[in-house]
């Protein structure tokens, strides 16, 4: 983990291939928390230059990009992005 959110380009990431999602999933949800976020008194108030991306990997071109907002200043946990199957 970047704890600082300094530096450029992702810390974390994953890697969805859509091919090989069963075809009974409809949607795959992309959810983040805070480990122990209550005992260790920590929120996303205290994140800096979060944010959530979807990238094609076979090119690198960003397709979507959604920045982590003041809104989310005392949550712990929260649903980042949704991918949905149509």
């Amino acid at each position: 983990d970047n704890l600082t959110g300094e530096g450029e380009g992702d810390d974390e990431s994953l890697l969805v291939d859509l091919v090989k999602v069963p075809a009974h999933c409809d949607k795959i949800v992309f959810a983040v928390s805070i480990h122990e976020a209550e005992a260790r008194r920590q929120s996303f108030g205290q994140v800096s230059n979060a944010f959530i991306r979807v990238v094609n990997q076979a090119d690198g071109q960003e397709l979507a990009r959604y920045d982590l907002s003041e809104d989310a200043s005392t949550e712990t946990a929260m649903i980042f992005g949704e991918v949905y199957r149509y």
